[in-house]
């Protein structure tokens, strides 16, 4: 997967966006970083990255490559 964007949650919410992200039938994969859980996506498509970035109020970080 072509790592584009992510965002930090805490590992508690894990199970919760999980579900989420599978009911959109969203790409993604889980990382750890510094401790936290990062959801990382790769390049979407306009409405699937709006249904994204509404489920995490706001835009994600972009990807360090």
């Amino acid at each position: 997967m072509n790592k584009s964007f992510y965002y930090l949650i805490p590992w508690s919410r894990q199970k919760d966006i999980k579900r989420k992200l599978m009911g959109l039938r969203v790409p993604f994969t889980f990382e750890t970083a510094d401790g936290e859980c990062a959801v990382v996506f790769p390049d979407l498509p306009v409405r699937q990255y709006a249904e994204v970035r509404k489920l995490f109020n706001g835009d994600g970080a972009p990807y360090p490559n």
